[in-house]
């Protein structure tokens, strides 16, 4: 089963008083919606949702918990100095506004790839909203990562330069002992061009960390293959429980996956499982000469399709 979570003054709902609304109602509206689901619970959170779905473990309990790009449990600081340094007049109209962007050029330079065709980009943009003032001042206190139980998987995207960059993932894996892995991509990486790489990332995360019998129906053609190898011992469970004929259910309990609302075409299922890199950081900007001879900088969309394949020292699945 996966549920999303309404945000108080989010999506179609009553936006009256959204700029005044704190963090903790938004961790509240989390808690909820994990109340009405049964275990095993996973937690899938993007942005400002990985940030909530990191406070929601200080004093609850989860099975596991996915951030996509998220922002640290240092706080949002390094995303507002980032902001304010690359793009210091839109970063004041933010402050004041609310609004992450005004059009669809920043809209990508923001939250996706250079790769990432112009029709997605302004869907995406079409669909943006202002967020609460309070919520962003809120997040710029540190959470208490020592006090989250619940297993944290990492992820980032390749060409996320605002919220998760490389050093921001570094002291994500730090505080929650745990690796990263990034994926090609910007910000919206799960909207991006390599969205299947994401799935599936996910995907597997749940398979290595939570229980093949408990995998719902979010699972790949291929990742329900990979539960089936995990053991003759599983296999017989299984076979037992679908023949039970005492009223128990025909089949065992499916997983709850808790995450933020995204677009219905971002949430699909998979037919394949492309490989993907596990634990490794993206890869920096190369030196090339130009037609003068002299070194620029490769720019990110440059050779992103060929950096990812031969990328030394990163593991690949």
């Amino acid at each position: 089963m996966v549920s999303a979570a309404d945000f108080p003054a989010h999506g179609e709902l009553d936006r009256s008083g959204l700029m005044r609304i704190p963090l903790n109602a938004y961790v509240q509206a989390v808690a909820s919606a994990a109340e009405s689901l049964e275990r095993p619970l996973a937690l899938v959170g993007h942005s400002m949702g990985g940030f909530i779905i990191q406070k929601y473990p200080e004093t609850a309990d989860a099975d596991l918990a996915i951030l996509l790009a998220s922002v640290p449990p240092k706080g949002a600081s390094g995303m507002v100095k980032r902001m304010a340094t690359r793009r210091p007049l839109d970063f004041l109209r933010t402050m004041t506004t609310s609004e992450a962007t005004n059009s669809e050029e920043r809209t990508h330079e923001y939250f996706f790839s250079p790769a990432t065709p112009a029709p997605i980009v302004n869907e995406v943009h079409r669909r943006l909203q202002p967020e609460s003032r309070r919520v962003l001042r809120d997040m710029m206190t540190a959470l208490h990562s020592e006090r989250v139980k619940t297993p944290v998987v990492v992820m980032g995207a390749a060409y996320d330069w605002l919220v998760a960059p490389a050093s921001e993932l570094l002291a994500t894996v730090r505080a929650f002992h745990t690796t990263a892995q990034t994926l090609p991509g910007g910000h919206d990486m799960m909207l991006d061009f390599a969205w299947e790489q994401v799935s599936n990332a996910i995907d597997s995360a749940l398979l290595r960390h939570m229980s093949p019998l408990s995998v719902g129906p979010i699972q790949s053609d291929v990742g329900a293959k990979r539960a089936a190898r995990r053991g003759a011992e599983g296999e017989g469970i299984r076979k037992g429980a679908a023949s039970a004929g005492n009223g128990s259910p025909a089949q065992p309990p499916l997983s709850n996956v808790l995450r933020q609302r995204q677009p219905a075409h971002s949430q699909v299922r998979l037919t394949g499982a492309p490989r993907v890199p596990v634990a490794c950081l993206p890869p920096q900007p190369r030196l090339r000469r130009g037609l003068t001879g002299r070194p620029r900088q490769e720019a990110p969309g440059e050779a992103h399709q060929q950096t990812w394949r031969g990328w030394p020292g990163c593991h690949w699945q």
